[in-house]
């Protein structure tokens, strides 16, 4: 009956001391790459395009966004130009804008969609809690923390086995 007593106080001071909450760390694949968007008809618009694009991605800041959405804004003038050809000759003139009018929108679109997926990334990256610098001491003072709660807990128990060993006399 001693041992089944202090078995039951050590329990419960442990018990006492672990109120911490579990945490359920969720893994996820990463997405998978989309492959890069290739001009069939290449201009000087489409590969500024792309140049800008990449170098939003390497270096994401404001400024890089505001060069991106230029180039889109040049993509789209020779777009409109290209509607305009379309609409106005006849022939091979006519199915030749219109390939290449088909072939500028599907770079576009292709382009539109990679350049949103790293604007969503550069803000979840700006959202990162930045790690507080190494040398700080931090890991010290948890440590700290945790020996001094050890120890705590370590005195609970040694009262709660006098009191238990007390009360068997």
């Amino acid at each position: 009956m001693k041992i089944h007593i202090l078995s039951i106080t050590i329990a419960a001071a442990l018990a006492a001391g672990c109120n911490r909450r579990p945490t359920v760390i969720i893994e996820t694949a990463p997405p998978a790459p989309t492959p890069l968007p290739v001009a069939r008809t290449v201009t000087f618009e489409t590969r500024a395009l792309g140049r800008e694009i990449d170098t939003f991605e390497q270096t994401p800041s404001t400024v890089q966004q505001a060069r991106v959405q230029k180039a889109f804004a040049e993509i789209d003038g020779e777009i409109a130009e290209l509607v305009e050809h379309v609409a106005t000759k006849s022939g091979d003139g006519r199915a030749e804008a219109a390939r290449k009018l088909a072939d500028l929108r599907g770079y576009r679109e292709g382009e539109r969609v990679r350049f949103d997926r790293l604007e969503v990334r550069k803000q979840f990256r700006a959202e990162e809690p930045a790690m507080p610098p190494r040398g700080d001491g931090t890991a010290e003072k948890i440590g700290e923390k945790i020996d001094r709660t050890a120890n705590k807990i370590e005195d609970k128990l040694r009262d709660a086995a006098d009191v238990v060993r007390d009360k068997a006399r």
